[in-house]
């Protein structure tokens, strides 16, 4: 039950969006925004008023850490990593 519960309050929160931090290859920190559909099917990001949708199983890894270790964003213990099927890397702090 109590698994449920945080499922739902997770769901509920990335209907509304929640602020984040995503990191740049280059460093860089940049707010963004990110939610998710009511299917729970898709990923919206927005940064800088450009957005984005990426269909979740398009994710093929997630990553905490400096893992995974063969990109050039510098990742450091804070970080959160998506790899996408396309070999692209979207990494949160």
């Amino acid at each position: 039950r109590e698994i449920q519960k945080r499922i739902k309050m997770f769901a509920k929160e990335m209907l509304r969006g929640q602020e984040m931090t995503a990191l740049a290859t280059d460093g860089q920190l940049k707010k963004c925004v990110v939610t998710m559909d009511r299917k729970l099917k898709n990923m919206k990001l927005e940064i800088n008023q450009i957005k984005r949708s990426i269909e979740l199983h398009r994710i093929d890894e997630i990553h905490q850490g400096t893992e995974p270790n063969d990109i050039e964003t510098p990742l450091d213990e804070l970080c959160s990593t998506l790899v996408l099927n396309t070999g692209e890397c979207i990494t949160f702090r």
